[in-house]
């Protein structure tokens, strides 16, 4: 069955990334818990599964990295950094935008603490949930 939404939920707080609502060709990225809350939606064409692609990268490795590894969606409404410390922190950095177009711009920016041993599972969901996103926008 596939899932309808992702999430990357901080282990050390309240704060997490939501990504849901997939429809052809867009999902809806928000930022929930915490003083920093926003929401935006995220254009994808048919697909552009690279975020799968960037956490499946993620969760292959068999060590904590230092250097930031970067994901943003194709018109950089979602931005995503990640790094990981030797104890297996894993900082995700998220950065949400408005879609393209807007009259009045803005950006939100967001810390999410995550484990380094929970990458797997949180590549296969987004996988399920890139997946659903393809198959919609190809109907």
């Amino acid at each position: 069955m596939p899932i309808e939404g992702l999430s990357i939920k901080s282990v050390v707080s309240g704060r997490e990334l939501v990504l849901h609502g997939p429809r052809p060709f867009e999902f809806t990225a928000e930022l929930r818990g915490g003083p920093a809350m926003a929401m935006t939606d995220v254009y994808s064409p048919p697909d552009y599964n690279y975020l799968a692609g960037f956490l499946e990268e993620l969760a292959a490795l068999d060590a904590p990295w230092k250097e930031a590894r970067r994901w943003s969606s194709l018109d950089k409404e979602l931005r995503l950094s990640a790094t990981c410390t030797s104890l297996g922190r894993v900082h995700f950095t998220v950065q949400l935008e408005p879609q393209l177009g807007g009259e009045e711009g803005w950006s939100v920016t967001a810390d999410i603490a995550y484990d380094f041993g929970m990458l797997p599972s949180l590549a296969l969901d987004a996988r399920r949930f890139c997946d659903r996103l393809s198959a919609l926008s190809r109907l």
